[in-house]
């Protein structure tokens, strides 16, 4: 005999309340089984899904910023050095007597010499608006009592000129 014609005959044989107790046993096991297999993962998925999204929220936030930056760069990038360099000397002036600015080439040095820390801190949010890229920095800080001075030099890059493409006459 098979396996199944051995169960169906052990099942006849079992007495009414028997068989209605297997029956819910039964019922119960694949009710947890269902649980466990389909609808738990289900529902922890869920519950994540919150806490993911706004991770996703964040992290297209900062994207979507980062974006904007790039695109405002790329505009600066095609002003021409000049401009930027009188830009750059406009806003110089916050320093005062404490620093000095030369330009070599598609360079700018600023000498400073215990400038202060707001001042310094002001004139560097500024230029980070303007499409110029820092190559070296030495800065030292100095004690005072109205707070720490900055003594050294910041080399600065100025963008440089796309060169004009001059489009070929099309032959005939």
């Amino acid at each position: 005999m098979n396996i199944w014609a051995l169960s169906k005959v052990r099942w006849q044989s079992l007495a009414a309340r028997e068989r209605r107790a297997l029956a819910w046993a039964a019922l119960v096991l694949v009710c947890a089984l269902v649980w466990a297999i389909l609808l738990a993962p289900a529902l922890r998925t869920l519950r994540q899904s919150e806490a993911s999204a706004s991770q996703l929220r964040s992290v297209l936030d900062h994207m979507q910023q980062m974006q904007l930056r790039a695109r405002a760069l790329q505009t600066h990038a095609a002003e021409p050095a000049a401009a930027v360099l009188s830009q750059i000397r406009a806003s110089f002036g916050v320093f005062g007597a404490t620093a000095v600015l030369q330009v070599q080439g598609d360079r700018v040095t600023v000498q400073l010499r215990q400038a202060s820390a707001d001042r310094l801190a002001v004139w560097l949010a500024d230029s980070a608006s303007h499409p110029v890229q820092a190559v070296e920095v030495h800065l030292k800080a100095e004690a005072s009592g109205g707070g720490p001075l900055w003594s050294g030099s910041l080399v600065f890059r100025l963008p440089q000129q796309a060169p004009q493409v001059q489009q070929s006459p099309k032959a005939p």
